[in-house]
């Protein structure tokens, strides 16, 4: 304990002593400065949006808009697509993904085809060949039968939706039998008016309030290239549910162009790292609201962390303020310092002396450190029930899932009088946006809910996190097939190398850029490690782990 004091004390004294020349570098940074923002064509609304959004959350911020040309060369901060940087590379030192412009396909909604293309849907082959060779594809061809009615393509307003659908879709050039329009109403008005006509744009440009816009609806984009619009496929008849398959990956990477930050300066301000920070975090929700894709939470936490890392530098203040700084980062040493030595002996304490506290804070995730008391059942639900003398039947979630989990946001569920089924679902568990849905281990009617655990599910044991206390009504034959806890710590143990085949899997699919947040050194699974990990895993999580 000692050794470790002291080399704190050192590394802490070694920042002190170092910190103030470091500090003197750079150029001064005036406090009234603004920000200067510089944006694609096409993306102004969303921009706009932003720094209405961020004026609002910091007011007596200052910033300024400006439309990206191709003569310009000194860009302190712009806003531009995946498409646009490819094309002007030399213009970006560094650059940061921020959000997603979704590309549509959409159809007028009284389309005699309406019921056959939403049961087989249409591969990106035959979206990208349409778009080359409008000519070349009828509706009879695309979704079968004799039907010779030649298909229309328009094609959205701005540079955007056409650089993008070449760039995601690798096409050489668009045909010269597509119609481009000018204006968005142009373009609304054409599609509304040919029933037989497909067309091409943003997303933000189909919507209207939370819905599509009367008398349009999307086509669906047949993913696998089956032929068919599997149930995984069928999220495009309303706007939530296809904002929601777009961030968690159901929708076509080629239609999705990201959205990227740059500069064509290796520093960026103060002003500058606010503002970026900003959009990564709470400027998210400005994306939805306007059409487009936010990131994953291990995305924006990437991209975070990456603002802070030498890559990108900040420019720091001149030797007239270094002294400043130099007291600031003493002060600040010796509370941490403090705070640490504090938290080295709390620790110290905590190993010497026995307690509850249940499994929050473990470190390392495995079978031996479940915690699962003596006298509940548990089912192969990740869950565990309770009769209590009444005859009545407590229900909760295991620590398996509270330890994998980590903290969550929010848990929805049924109300007294329902009634609940063995293996029907009961109850959703939210964190930031991503959901499992855990099924009831036992039948009978809810009597009462922990409404306590609707917004905090840390509660110091395992018992005191119970959900639903129920009526049973099929108990004496439903717990024969519930286990006891030694049989619950042996399956456990199976449960832990079924999950690690499972993120084997589904990272090496989704997510190979978080497998360092998974095992620990010597193989140990981390604990939390789902918080971690984004909405595609947690999907495949319900599907191919707790669903079978």
């Amino acid at each position: 304990m000692k050794t470790k004091i002291m080399m704190l004390i050192c590394m802490v004294s070694m920042t002190c002593f170092l910190s103030p020349d470091y500090l003197s570098a750079g150029t001064q940074l005036k406090a009234g400065d603004g920000l200067q923002l510089l944006t694609q064509p096409g993306l102004e609304p969303l921009t706009q949006a932003w720094i209405a959004s961020y004026a609002h959350a910091r007011p007596g911020s200052n910033t300024s808009l400006m439309v990206l040309t191709t003569e310009q060369a000194d860009i302190p901060l712009g806003i531009a697509s995946e498409a646009y940087l490819k094309s002007h590379q030399q213009l970006s030192q560094w650059n940061l993904v921020v959000g997603r412009n979704i590309i549509v396909p959409v159809f007028n909604s009284a389309s005699p085809f309406m019921e056959t293309i939403y049961q087989k849907g249409v591969s990106l082959e035959e979206l990208s060949e349409m778009l080359v060779n409008p000519t070349a594809i009828q509706w009879g061809s695309l979704l079968g039968g004799g039907n010779t009615q030649a298909i229309s393509i328009l094609l959205g307003p701005g540079e955007l939706v056409e650089a993008s659908l070449i760039s995601g879709l690798n096409l050489p050039v668009l045909g010269a039998n597509v119609t481009r329009y000018a204006t968005h109403q142009e373009f609304v008005d054409a599609l509304k008016t040919n029933v037989y006509a497909i067309g091409f744009c943003c997303l933000s440009q189909v919507l209207d309030g939370p819905g599509f816009l009367p008398g349009l609806t999307l086509l669906p984009v047949d993913k696998n290239n089956n032929d068919r619009l599997d149930a995984m496929e069928n999220f495009y008849r309303d706007a939530e549910s296809f904002n929601r398959a777009c961030w968690i990956g159901k929708y076509p990477v080629a239609l999705c162009q990201d959205i990227y930050a740059f500069s064509s300066r290796q520093e960026i301000d103060k002003n500058e790292m606010e503002f970026l920070s900003w959009v990564l975090t709470d400027g998210q929700s400005v994306l939805t609201a306007n059409g487009f894709a936010g990131l994953t939470n291990g995305e924006r936490q990437s991209n975070i962390d990456r603002l802070v890392t030498p890559e990108i530098s900040i420019t720091a203040l001149q030797p007239d303020y270094a002294w400043v700084k130099a007291f600031a980062v003493i002060v600040a040493g010796l509370l941490l310092l403090g705070f640490v030595v504090t938290w080295l002996f709390r620790e110290r304490k905590a190993r010497l002396v026995s307690g509850g506290g249940g499994p929050r804070g473990i470190s390392q995730f495995n079978a031996e450190n479940i915690e699962a008391p003596a006298g509940l059942f548990y089912d192969k639900t990740h869950t565990w029930t309770f009769m209590e003398n009444d005859g009545f039947v407590k229900i909760g979630m295991d620590d398996f899932l509270h330890q994998l989990t980590g903290k969550i946001s929010r848990v929805s569920l049924k109300k007294a009088g329902e009634r609940i089924a063995k293996g029907d679902p009961m109850v959703t568990v939210i964190q930031d946006g991503k959901q499992i849905v855990l099924h009831a281990p036992v039948s009978g009617v809810i009597i009462r809910t922990n409404d306590k655990i609707a917004h905090d599910l840390t509660a110091k044991t395992v018992a005191e996190q119970w959900m639903y206390h129920i009526e049973p009504s099929n108990w004496k034959r439903e717990v024969q097939f519930l286990l006891m806890v030694d049989q619950y710590k042996d399956w456990l143990k199976d449960e832990f190398t079924r999950l690690k085949d499972f993120l084997a899997k589904s990272l090496s699919t989704h997510a190979r850029q978080y497998a360092h947040v998974v095992l620990q050194d010597g193989g140990e699974l981390r604990g939390e490690l789902l918080s971690e990990l984004g909405p595609e895993v947690w999907e495949d999580f319900q599907n191919q782990f707790l669903n079978r």
